[in-house]
């Protein structure tokens, strides 16, 4: 069997799928709060919906989005508050979509090239999650977070020796967190393994 990784993009919660090799930090923010003077101002947040529980409420608010930054499409605020609700609402691809946009706008988005790595990591699409996380790296070239994930992404594509690498410049970081996540991360590359044959039964 195929060892489970997590892959990181910032410290509060992680994106746990089967078959990803490392952890990814995700979004330290909460979605932008709604600005009442523009599109939707009689509308609170509505809840984030679970993948089988998208609420009326909270389609509304997307079309409403939507149809603001139709008109609107430089506001990077509410690219970025749309981004944040389709990844919510556990649509990745629709979100990077505005991610990109707000990237092209504003590449000093550091929290933005994190979470637009997290959509494409939770679609497998590491040449993708690559080239967004290079990107940050392009902009911040000493962002722990930005390397961590990039060692991530080498693992779950095979490439380990560059993995390690990553990782093991980042096991005496200051940033306690990162240097933990680095010292595991470089333990599970360690381990075997294990086979459909030798599980246990």
């Amino acid at each position: 069997m195929k060892k489970i990784y997590l892959i990181v993009l910032l410290l509060i919660g992680t994106l746990a799928a089967f078959g990803i090799y490392a952890e990814m930090l995700p979004a330290k923010e909460e979605t932008p709060s709604w600005n009442g003077t523009q599109a939707g101002s009689m509308m609170e947040t509505p809840d984030v919906p679970g993948a089988e529980n998208v609420s009326d409420q909270y389609k509304t608010q997307v079309e409403q989005l939507k149809t603001y930054l139709a008109d609107n499409p430089e506001d990077t605020t509410h690219l970025r508050r749309l981004a944040r609700l389709y990844q919510d609402g556990h649509n990745p691809e629709s979100a990077a979509v505005y991610y990109e946009q707000l990237l092209q706008l504003k590449p000093s988005d550091h929290q933005s090239w994190l979470d637009l790595t997290n959509c494409y990591a939770t679609v497998k699409n590491w040449d993708k999650a690559k080239a967004a996380t290079l990107s940050l790296l392009k902009n911040f070239p000493e962002d722990e977070e930005g390397r961590y994930n990039l060692g991530a992404i080498q693992a779950n594509t095979g490439n380990t020796a560059e993995a390690r690498k990553l990782w093991s410049q980042l096991t005496s970081s200051e940033n306690e967190t990162i240097a933990d996540l680095a010292k595991q991360s470089l333990q599970k590359l360690d381990q075997p393994e294990i086979s459909q044959n030798d599980s246990p039964q």
